[in-house]
């Protein structure tokens, strides 16, 4: 596991505000762990992001329902698309659901 991570300060805002949302929720676990992983994090301007760090983006809602070997072409800015491949699912363990 790396050390440090690094988020932009609006993923942070955002994040931030799903853990207070579900912290005494069946989500509870979760969100407790979210805020250890932002309790780590490097937090940067947008700007200030390396380049191969990974972000939040509106492409996991187009992801929902499709199953391995699917594959989904996404708009990207600059008027580019690109062409996401599910290669491998895992689901929790039945009863672990607010785990994951």
């Amino acid at each position: 596991m790396a050390e440090r991570i690094y988020i932009t300060r609006s993923d942070f805002r955002d994040l931030h505000a799903l853990i207070h949302q579900d912290a005494k929720g069946r989500d509870g676990p979760a969100a407790e762990r979210l805020a250890g992983e932002l309790e780590r994090a490097l937090i940067v301007d947008r700007e200030q992001l390396p380049p191969d760090a990974v972000t939040m983006a509106p492409v996991g809602a187009a992801l929902l329902g499709l199953r391995t070997g699917d594959t989904i072409e996404w708009p990207l800015p600059g008027d580019r698309t690109v062409e996401i491949r599910i290669l491998r699912v895992e689901q929790p363990a039945r009863g672990e659901e607010s785990a994951a």
